[in-house]
């Protein structure tokens, strides 16, 4: 809401056509841009296809996630896959989609929302948790050297193994 307010054009994105379409009204109720791309950020084909819909972006926020509690011994491989591609994957394989226009263009910023059960891990989020870190570093690593694109994160700290300057 607070970016179309400023007058930039919202790509909403999710599972839900209908949802979506409530999202892009309220933002067009409140005299913004908006359109809306369905997605199943599980499926990295259908990331691409995300990417390549939104066309050139000046911001990509990171935020989509999934948080199923659940032991690490109770965690399975569909559990583990649903985390891992949706808070992990799926940010991986839009940042080179996307970012790149970024650096042509001369700016941009690369928005990863993160947790702080990225970095103190939860009785009942491990696989959550290491997700969300993994998406802290990928993101710090994937978006650098391309130019003038901000990496900026709420809840992470920089993986770079050395203080941040």
């Amino acid at each position: 809401m607070q970016l179309a307010a400023l007058g930039a054009e919202v790509v909403v994105h999710g599972r839900s056509a209908e949802r979506g379409a409530e999202t892009v009204q309220e933002i067009q109720n409140a005299r913004g841009r908006a359109r809306f791309v369905a997605a199943d950020l599980s499926d990295a084909d259908d990331v691409r296809r995300l990417a390549a819909a939104a066309g050139p972006v000046d911001i990509l926020i990171n935020n989509a996630g999934v948080y199923k509690f659940g032991a690490t011994t109770d965690t399975d491989d569909a559990l583990f896959d649903e985390h891992v591609n949706i808070n992990l994957r799926a940010p991986y394989i839009l940042v080179p989609q996307l970012v790149p226009g970024m650096a042509e263009r001369g700016n941009g910023a690369v928005v990863n929302i993160s947790t702080v059960a990225a970095g103190v891990p939860a009785r009942a989020g491990g696989i959550y948790g290491a997700s969300k870190a993994g998406r802290r570093c990928a993101g710090d690593r994937r978006a650098t050297g391309t130019g003038r694109v901000a990496v900026k994160g709420r809840g992470r700290r920089r993986c770079t193994g050395r203080p941040s300057r």
